[in-house]
Formats: structure tokens, sequence, C-alpha cells
């Protein structure tokens, strides 16, 4: 059996690459925090108590644009549903731990965290001590999502303030170009949610990043349904 601190570390290896991906949504967040008004200690606070990229990004330009805490906190909710399906998915492997570690592998499961678990343990199942792999995962992109943060605050302090939030919302986009599009699914959902971002550029509260995001989940979770339809039918016959 793989002792924790293998497990632990075979997580923070297999989370490297996509670390690439983390950097830039965090500087962009750090940037948005400071364009929308919040202090440095306010933006960390939240970053630490959240730890979910699109959640804190989000919530920070509709908290900017003055949308209602109602708002704010329904949009969080909804975006977050897909924690959810994450959690049910890793229930096979993970359900019979105590709530304490249920509770710190919540905390730190994201997208990229989850898919790298489900690779992992279908292909390795005999393997124990699983929730080391997630924490280490997690650890890893903790870290580096704190600090990416801290420096979009620092660099966001330099923009000079006539740029306004457009500038951070071009950011945005780039960001999540970069984070989001490692195959046709992504890239589709991408598509998606830029067209629905033009098309409701006009809704109030700027609603119209919301309309985005969830439009472009819709269209990335469509595709790898189909795909998954074709794949069963292609190895059927």
């Amino acid at each position: 059996m793989d002792s924790p601190r293998e497990r632990f570390f075979a997580g923070v290896r297999a989370q490297v690459p996509p670390l690439v991906g983390i950097v830039p949504f965090g500087l962009v967040t750090g940037v948005s925090s400071t364009a929308a008004g919040l202090t440095p200690f306010e933006t960390l606070a939240l970053s630490i108590a959240c730890f979910s990229g699109i959640v804190q990004l989000v919530s920070v330009q509709l908290y900017a644009a003055g949308a209602p805490l109602a708002v704010i906190l329904a949009t969080a909710a909804v975006l977050s549903l897909r924690l959810v399906m994450y959690s049910a998915g890793l229930a096979p492997w993970l359900g019979h731990l105590p709530l304490r570690w249920k509770l710190a592998v919540g905390y730190v499961l994201t997208d990229n965290a989850y898919a790298l678990a489900i690779v992992d343990f279908r292909h390795h199942p005999d393997r124990g001590n699983k929730h080391w792999f997630l924490v280490g995962t997690g650890a890893v992109s903790w870290i580096v999502w704190q600090v990416s943060v801290a420096i979009g605050l620092f660099v966001g302090a330099k923009v000079p303030p006539e740029w306004g939030l457009d500038f951070t919302f071009a950011l945005t986009f780039f960001a999540l170009l970069v984070a989001v599009v490692p195959d046709r699914a992504s890239a589709f959902a991408a598509v998606v949610g830029g067209a629905a971002a033009a098309a409701a550029y006009f809704l109030p509260l700027k609603l119209g990043l919301v309309t985005a995001a969830l439009a472009g989940i819709a269209a990335g979770m469509a595709w790898r349904a189909l795909e998954k339809t074709m794949e069963e039918r292609w190895s059927g016959r």
C-alpha cells in the first residue's frame, strides 16, 4: 500500500502542469478585486474562504457592478453546483472517510483535482490513501492560487484608474481561454460562452457574465455527453 506521503506527492506532481492555467486566473482575480474597490485583506480573506476561481472572480465583478448580495450569493451557489457532482463521483472511493477528511478534501476540491483523481483512482483502484492524492493536488493549487491573487493585487494597484473595469473584463476572458480550453468540449464551451456574453452584454447588473458562464457550462456538458454517446455507439459495433 502506498504511504500517505507517496500519495500526497503523487498528487502534487500530477497538478504541476495545470498550474499554467491557474496563475493567469489568479492574477486577473487580484487585478479585478483592486478595480472593484476591495482591500487586500478583503480580497485575500475571500480567496481563502472561497477557493474557487470562477466563483471569486464573478462575485467580485458582480460586486463592482452593484449587484445585490442575494444575486451574488445565488450566482456563487449555481456556479458551485458542479462540485456536488464531483463529490458524488468521488463517493465510491472516499465515502468511507470520517467527516473531518471529507471536509478537508471538499475544501481543496477543484475541477483539475477531480479530473486527475478520477483518472488515478480508476487506473489504480487497489492503491490506498486515495484522499492524500487529492490533498496533494489541492495543496499545491491553493498555494499557487493565493500567491497569484496577491501578485494580482499588487499589479492592480498600478493600473491607471481611468482604465476602469473594462480592462479587467478583457483580462478575464483571456484568463478563461488560457485556463479552460484543453480539449474540444472546453473550446466549444468557450465559444458558446463568448457568444452568450456578447448577446447578453446589455443585461443589468453585469448579469451577462453570469449568463455566459452558465451557457458555457451547459454547452461543455452537452458536448461531452454527445462524445460519450458516439463512443458507446462505435464501441458497440
